[in-house]
């Protein structure tokens, strides 16, 4: 998924964020797969490019350490997330 979120284009890497999204939905998987898988680097980019979903999965992989940890390595993720939140729309914001 993390490799087709990279390479794919808006709809693809949509489809690819939405099952991101549902596996990071349990917390054994956002440690031992995503988050491994180096998604988040990859999540952030797709944010940038305005997508609510990759917001959604990065949020969720704030939750454990391993997520957070590699938030704060991502350059500018602050600047990523508040584009987000300014792009008005409502997931993004939430």
């Amino acid at each position: 998924m993390v490799g087709l979120l990279r390479r794919s284009g808006p709809q693809e890497g949509r489809e690819a964020a939405t099952a991101l999204y549902e596996l990071c939905k349990l917390p054994e998987n956002r440690r031992r797969r995503v988050v491994r898988e180096g998604a988040v680097p990859a999540l952030a980019d797709f944010a940038v490019a305005g997508s609510a979903r990759a917001v959604e999965v990065l949020g969720l992989l704030a939750r454990c350490w391993e997520g957070w940890q590699e938030l704060c390595r991502v350059p500018g993720v602050v600047s990523v997330l508040t584009g987000a939140a300014g792009s008005g729309n409502a997931r993004a914001i939430e």
